[in-house]
Order: structure tokens, then sequence, then C-alpha cells
């Protein structure tokens, strides 16, 4: 027999008023005696839906604010949890019931089901339901843990040791927070330690690396290079000296435009000094030592400076044409250069590869998990949960035979020329990134707006308390009410209108 939660319990209504969500139940008689219900009512207590009480047609009723929020067991509905959302969201639910201690309510009064704590979709706080009853059944966190251990992330290890050592916690008689909170703190080291590990095992494992020839980076320059008092050898290089060298070893292809006029034109690489320079100034020196200028050349001390200039001129040139052919030798080509990443990032990714078996095979001697079979054992005895297909068939054209009744399971966005299927059940609409199975971006959508259940073959649309309403038909919804879907009937998700098919 499946076991009902509290609203299912209560009968709970939802409904909705100008930009406020409500959940709805009857008040029970002599409630008016409990001095923890009055505490709850008269005062906004951080970590618990705000509570008031309402009368309508003679009757008391105990409306709890849900605006903006959604129970936990919807947002993880079909998601793999990691260990940091885990960690996360268990701190957050010790947070909630924190801050109840100061107002002495019991922690056997809250109602701890996946279905009653609500996660704010703004901040990502947590808030508790108080539950009217005394007598309060869903006040232990085993069901929590176990909601949890059925969604983590099975290549998570460190996720899996959390949920594992979560759940042992709550099983045990008398626990209290700190022994959660304890808990969280060694899954927190310990993953911490990890990372440490995987880091100190990356740089080692670094030498695999074959290095990179430090002359095609650096201009060789044959000897020690003073400039404003620094050494270029040392690591505080001259950013111009560097620059320059940089550049010149890249391929062409990887130079801006100007840069390789620069290149192509030709300069002495020490100097900066372009070679039509000192070619100009070698045949006018030439031409003065021939006496090919009338007027120059009869004085020794001209002769002797034009031999000066034509030698400098000459040494300048050979220099630059030396400098140009070992460049062009040691000059890295796309080609070599594309081998050269490819082998980089295979050498990365076998690194990498060997740091997650070992983080998979990680022993926990602090735990009463000694391996990943005692986990396979574990969760062998929980009940499977069917995750979507999440397989990418794009680019793939199949063909879908309609059932016999003619439905396909199918929304068809007419007016933007769209279709979703709806391959897995419950189906989610929305605009929240990783958690609606189908985003719609539009101002009128809410992040967690609606969703699709099958129940006895039939598929029935439910809103999920959105701010402007879910249509069928243009008949609108009441907040968690569901209607069963017919071949063409129009969906109306805010402003954006589906045809189900």
């Amino acid at each position: 027999m499946k076991k009902t939660n509290f609203p299912e319990r209560c009968k709970a209504e939802y409904k909705r008023s100008l930009n406020h969500n409500y959940m709805v139940i009857r008040k029970p008689d002599r409630l008016d005696e409990d001095y923890q219900y009055s505490m709850v009512v008269q005062n906004d207590i951080n970590g618990l839906l705000p509570m008031e009480e309402r009368i309508s047609e003679g009757t008391e009723y105990i409306y709890y604010e849900i605006s903006s929020m959604q129970p936990i067991g919807r947002i993880y509905e079909h998601r793999e949890l990691d260990s940091v959302t885990l960690e996360t969201t268990i701190r957050g639910i010790l947070k909630a019931c924190r801050e109840t201690e100061d107002y002495m309510i019991d922690f056997s009064r809250l109602i701890m089901d996946p279905t009653c704590i609500f996660m704010s979709l703004d901040d990502g706080s947590i808030r508790l339901m108080f539950s009217p009853e005394e007598n309060n059944d869903e006040g232990s966190l085993i069901n929590v843990a176990e909601f949890f251990l059925e969604r983590i992330s099975r290549t998570d290890a460190q996720a899996a040791l959390m949920a594992y050592r979560f759940y042992q916690t709550v099983r045990k008689e008398n626990y209290v927070i700190s022994d959660i909170e304890r808990v969280l703190d060694e899954c927190r080291k310990e993953r911490k330690d990890i990372v440490t590990e995987e880091y100190h095992t990356m740089v080692t494992n670094t030498e695999r690396i074959p290095p990179v020839p430090a002359e095609r980076f650096l201009t060789p320059m044959g000897g020690n290079v003073q400039r404003g008092g620094k050494n270029p050898e040392t690591s505080d290089r001259d950013e111009h000296f560097r620059g320059k060298s940089e550049k010149r070893f890249l391929p062409e292809s990887r130079l801006n435009d100007n840069e390789q006029e620069t290149v192509s034109a030709g300069t002495d690489d020490r100097s900066g000094i372009p070679l039509w320079i000192p070619a100009i100034l070698a045949t006018g020196a030439l031409a003065a030592l021939a006496g090919i200028i009338p007027g120059i050349g009869d004085s020794g001390s001209v002769k002797l400076a034009a031999a000066v200039i034509l030698i400098a001129s000459t040494g300048i040139m050979v220099r630059s044409i030396i400098s140009r052919v070992r460049n062009k030798k040691n000059m890295v080509s796309p080609v070599e250069e594309k081998d050269e990443t490819v082998n980089r990032k295979k050498n990365r990714e076998d690194r990498f590869d060997g740091l997650s078996s070992k983080r998979d095979c990680i022993e926990h001697p602090a735990s009463d998990v000694k391996s990943s079979m005692d986990f396979d054992k574990f969760f062998s005895d929980l009940q499977e949960r069917p995750l979507p297909d999440v397989t990418d068939d794009s680019g793939k054209t199949i063909f879908v035979e309609p059932d016999s009744d003619g439905i396909r399971n199918v929304l068809v966005d007419r007016k933007r020329g769209k279709e979703y299927e709806i391959d897995h059940f419950p189906f989610t609409i929305g605009k929240l990134q990783g958690t609606a199975d189908l985003i719609l971006s539009d101002r009128s959508v809410s992040r967690l707006h609606a969703g699709l259940i099958e129940e006895n073959g039939h598929v029935y649309l439910q809103d999920y308390n959105s701010t402007n309403g879910t249509f069928i038909n243009g008949v609108q919804l009441m907040g968690e009410e569901r209607v069963m879907l017919s071949a063409e009937d129009e969906v109306s998700i805010g402003k954006v209108c589906l045809e189900y098919r």
C-alpha cells in the first residue's frame, strides 16, 4: 500500500492570490491550546514556511505561503546529485532546523518529507513545514536520506559516501543535528585531501610532457644583454626582448596583418634597423671610395670614414641575413604545432584518466564503507529509478508511429514551428536551466511552471503553482491541479501556446 504524504493526508489545496501562492489545509480542532503552533503562527521564523489563519464560510484554514518555492522532491525528481549539491541541500535543511531551536520548536513537529521541504528558486534557501499534528509521522530524516540515496550520481564517489553516511547517521536513535554536521565536515575534509593529492599527482606527472625547447621562444643572443639593470636570462626578462622573440617564432598564420608585414619587410632583430638603411650607407661609402662622386674621396680622412661605414654596414647586413636564415629553420609550422597540441592533449587525457581511476578506488577507513562493492550491495536494495534518456539524436530523423489512439506524446509550438517530444515522465516545463525538461524562454513562464505526469496509461497536465497560470483549452488549472490531456488539446504555459498530439 502506498504511503500517503502530509499534503495528501490533510487534503491540501493550492490557491493563488495576486503574486502569492499558498498551500491550504483545514485547521485541526483544539489547536489553539498548542503553544508551539501559536509560536509559529505569531512569528515569522526563518527556516519555516510562513503560516497564517483564515476563515472561509465558517471554517478555519491554515495557509502556508509557498511563493517562488518548489519542493525538493520536484526539483530533484530525475536529477543526479553531485557531492556539492548534496552537501548544500543537507546543510540548508540543518540550518532551517537550527533556526527553529530559539523558539523551542520540537524537531518532531517539522515535516521531513521531500514533498514538504521547499527550496527558494531565488536564493536556494530551505524552508520547512510545521506540522499542526502533534503526532507527526514525517518527523524523521530517514525519508530524506533514502530520497537522496536514490538520486546521487553513481560516478561521484564522494556523493555516494556522503549520502551513505548521512543515511547511517539518521538511522541511529537519539541522533542530533551536530552528528550530521560532523559527518558533512569529515566528508568535506576528505574531499579537500583528495583534491590536494590529485594536484600533487598532476604536478608530478607533468614530467611526462616533453619540454618545449627554449630556442623556439627565445632569440639566441650569444651573450648576456644588460638593459635597465636586468639580465635577460633571469625570470624578470625584458618585455621588449621577449615580445619580439615570441612573435618571430610564431607561424605567420597566427600573426596579425601588421606583424606579417613587418616580418616580410625584414629588420635587424637586435637593433630594429631596416635592411635598406645599411644597404644605402654601404653603397654610398663604396661610391666615395671609388671616386664616383665628384669632390668626395680626395681627402684621406673622408676615405677612412667611408671605409668604416662600408665595413659596419656590410657587417649589419650579413648578420641580419644569417639571423633570418636561422629563424626560418627554427620557425614552428602549423602542421608541427597541431601535432604537438594533439600529443599534449593525449598526455593530459592519460594523466587525468589515471586520476579518475584513482579517485574511484579510494578507500575510506574512517567509514563503514570499505570498497565500492559495499555501495553496490547497498544500492541493490533500493528501488531502481529510471532516468530520462539523454542520448543526443540531433541530426537524425526517425519516423515515430502514432499510438492506437493517434497520440504521439509531443507538444507542438505552431507559432515557432517547433515540436517537443515527451520521452519520459514526469516531464517538467519551465525556464530553469538544468531542472526543467522543456525550456521555454518567455517572461510569462515560471522557472518550474508545469509538468506532465503519466498515470494508468493516461497523460495528465499539472500546474506547479505558476505565477501566470496554466491553461487547457482556455480553462485555467488551479494550483497543483491535474487534468488529463487528449489529442489536439491546446496547452497554454503562460503566454506560450502549445498543442498536445
